[in-house]
């Protein structure tokens, strides 16, 4: 099968005779076949065995370093990182929640200032007029 029935491979229905058809021309464009859609390619499975394998080494692995090393040395290495951790994150945590409490405690305050002074600017304006009036009402 060629490129140009390649394309026409993934169409609902054939196009006619005389007919210039632009479905599939963007795949062909791209440089996409029935090859790089396909799902039964050999890069899926491949890629599922690598990991599989993988896997597979770093069980192995562990196995062996703690029937070599034995399981004490192994507990002790596994405590250590547990304690190294422990006090990494609560010492990481404390001065990440004060740095994040602060920025979003400026944010705030920076965001919303302008609607703290609009009543002070509503009272400033009011007074005014009050004065107005009673300068006309009192003292006249």
């Amino acid at each position: 099968m060629g490129p140009k029935e390649a394309s026409f491979y993934w169409l609902s229905s054939p196009p006619e005779e005389g007919e210039c058809s632009q479905d599939g021309a963007g795949l062909d464009a791209a440089g996409l076949g029935i090859a790089q859609l396909d799902s039964d390619g050999a890069g899926a499975g491949a890629s599922a065995g690598l990991g599989a394998a993988f896997l597979g080494a770093a069980f192995f692995a562990l196995a062996f370093l703690a029937d070599f090393l034995g399981a004490a040395f192994f507990a002790d290495f596994l405590a250590f990182f547990a304690d190294f951790f422990a006090d990494f994150l609560a010492d990481f945590l404390t001065d990440f929640l004060a740095d994040l409490f602060f920025a979003v405690i400026t944010f705030l305050l920076l965001a919303f200032l302008p609607f703290f002074f609009l009543p002070l600017a509503i009272v400033i304006l009011l007074l005014s007029r009050v004065y107005r009036a009673l300068k006309v009402v009192c003292f006249h």
